[in-house]
């Protein structure tokens, strides 16, 4: 998203280009005038692995390219997650 935004907030607030259009008005306040949220990968160091791996890419390839069962790449896919999220249990 942030290719496509100015970095000075004064633009999307000064230039009526930013705002004369519902489209790229909702787009400016969200880039750049609302609330940041981290994604949820960068709280949890099992899912940043899986995400580091290509977990569930991986399982689309494996579909693609070398003709795996969709029922059985997801299982493969799962079963990698679940090895990784077990080195990372959350404590309660």
């Amino acid at each position: 998203m942030g290719r496509r935004v100015p970095p000075i907030v004064s633009i999307v607030k000064n230039d009526p280009w930013w705002t004369e259009d519902p489209h790229r008005k909702a787009y400016g306040e969200l880039a750049l005038l609302g609330d940041t949220v981290s994604e949820f990968f960068v709280f949890n160091p099992a899912w940043a692995q899986c995400r580091n791996e290509h977990v569930f890419p991986t399982g689309w390839a494996d579909i693609i390219l070398h003709d795996m069962k969709p029922q059985e790449a997801a299982e493969k896919a799962i079963a990698r997650a679940k090895e990784i999220f077990a080195k990372y249990p959350i404590p309660s």
